[in-house]
């Protein structure tokens, strides 16, 4: 297992933290049953239980190839900022879809009214996923999906393929992740 104190330089030509993973599986021969969990940058302050819990749900979840979590949004103007992805997740804690759009889009009340969206209705996805070594192989051989470009979100490769994606909400909510120039502006000053 790599631990915080050891670091592997990978390629600059990634087009996602998934690929990155897949070359660090590689270089590093991690085993192919191995749970190996991706904290992506821009969520620099998941709470280390988080990344346990993600590691668990996968471990519990045989069906999915890959897991991860969220967390539920409280403001309406969440809902609308296309800098927080949306994760809707079926009944068997299943993902269908992740957007930087609202879904589930409420029409009846948001073509009147977009400040009346029904908050409850709706989970912020967090940046962290943990999958089998395994599987990382796999989802790199997979050609990049029309949603996952379209979104800019990786996730919706594996959704593309059929394959499954675990999700839980978060045990412990990490803070908004950082996206945006106002996003590290806010940051430096709670860390300041």
């Amino acid at each position: 297992m790599l631990g915080f104190a050891q670091v592997c330089m990978t390629s600059v030509n990634h087009q996602s933290g998934t690929e990155r993973i897949a070359e660090v599986i590689e270089k590093e021969g991690i085993a192919s049953s191995t749970i190996v969990v991706n904290v992506q940058g821009d969520e620099p302050f998941i709470p280390a239980e988080n990344i346990r819990q993600v590691a668990d749900n996968l471990a519990n979840a045989p069906q999915c190839q890959m897991a991860t979590l969220s967390t539920p949004i409280e403001r309406v103007e969440d809902v609308f900022n296309p800098n927080i992805v949306k994760v809707l997740v079926n009944e068997k804690g299943e993902s269908i879809y992740f957007s930087r759009s609202p879904i589930p889009f409420e029409r009846d009340h948001m073509m009147a009214n977009p400040q009346s969206a029904n908050t409850s209705l709706y989970k912020r996805h967090i940046g962290i996923y943990a999958y089998r070594a395994e599987y990382v192989k796999q989802y790199v051989a997979y050609v990049p999906s029309s949603l996952e470009q379209i979104e800019s979100l990786e996730q919706l490769r594996a959704i593309w393929y059929g394959d499954k994606i675990h999700c839980e909400v978060a045990i412990a909510p990490p803070p908004v992740g950082i996206d945006t120039p106002e996003d590290l502006e806010r940051l430096l000053k709670t860390i300041s």
